[in-house]
Parts: structure tokens; sequence; C-alpha cells
């Protein structure tokens, strides 16, 4: 250690360090078996870390989550005085998203993006953040607070932002299924 960050390949990076613990957790997700806990890819969103100072600022993190098992499995600094849209390419990049469902705010709804992923469904976000991923019960009481989800109906509990992406993921597999019906009877 030095300077308080790992020295990788002769060099001192916290990039290379989120790189690498991005590789090994994703390695780790590969190997951890999803079950029926939704669709399979990763959910992309930032977030700016309470309490952290620097000399421009605060910190602001772009992260892929994995839907099926909320492991982290890249992220990138968003650069000072800057947004969210030129680190979305660099955080995806190295990532396999062959025959994955990616979902990200709205932010990230743009052409260069798009291009990064082989297919775009648009899904219709209405009551993405009310409706329970787990049951299909909508109801804005299921919101009790800006980062908690907790259905009124089966009592299934997780973060807000995770629940939402799994509804927009599955929404998105529905719509992809519907939209290439029509391809596969031709």
């Amino acid at each position: 250690m030095r300077g308080g960050l790992l020295r990788l390949g002769g060099r001192d990076s916290s990039d290379a360090l989120d790189e690498a613990a991005g590789r090994y957790l994703a390695d780790l997700a590969a190997a951890w078996p999803p079950g029926d806990r939704g669709p399979v890819g990763p959910a992309v969103d930032g977030k700016t870390l309470r309490g952290s100072r620097t000399s421009d600022g605060t910190v602001h993190l772009l992260a892929a989550t994995l839907h099926q098992g909320q492991f982290v499995i890249a992220q990138k600094q968003v650069e000072a005085k800057s947004s969210e849209i030129p680190a979305f390419t660099p955080l995806i990049s190295g990532l396999e998203l062959t025959n994955v469902v990616v979902t990200a705010d709205a932010l990230h709804i743009q052409t260069g993006h798009a291009l990064q992923v082989v297919a775009v469904v648009y899904v219709d976000p209405a009551y993405t953040s009310q409706g329970c991923s787990h049951c299909g019960h909508v109801d804005k009481r299921n919101r009790p607070g800006q980062e908690a989800f907790v259905c009124t109906s089966c009592g299934f509990a997780e973060h807000a932002d995770v629940n939402a992406a799994r509804n927009i993921a599955s929404r998105g597999v529905a719509g992809w299924a519907v939209s290439h019906a029509a391809d596969d009877a031709a």
C-alpha cells in the first residue's frame, strides 16, 4: 500500500483496483446460481458518496450491478464537474453483454449509449418504482421512503432502485419477445 491505494501492475491506480475488483466480482457472480431472481444482466446507475470530499468536491461513481445477485461488477469514478454520460462507455466496455438485459436510467437513453448494447427495447417506465418485482402488486404505499421498497401485498423488501430495475428489465424481456415474434414467424 502506498498513499492509500493498492499497487497493481507496478502503478498506483484506483481505476485498476476498480477493474480488478470488478473482474473478481463478475467471476464470483457467474459462479453464483441466479435461480428465479429475475433477468440476467447489469443495471447501470450513478450515486454520489455521502460524506466524500476531494479538492474538486464530492465523489460520484457510476456502477454496473447484476440484477440477479446485486453484485457490483464494474464501477468508474465520474470526473469532477462532469456527468455520468462520458463514464458510461468505459464502464460497460469490458462487460460481457451477449444475451443479457442492460438497464439504465433516462440519462443514458442516448444513441451513443444504445449502440454499446446489441439491441434496444423501449420500456414504459410507468409505475416501475411502485410495482413489486416479486408478485407484480402496484401501490404507491410500496415506497415508504426514497431508497426503500416494501410490498404491501407479499412483504417482499428490496432497495427501491434494484426493484425498479428488475421491473424495467422484465418489461424489456417481454418487449423483446413481442417485437421479435414477427421476425421468428417470417
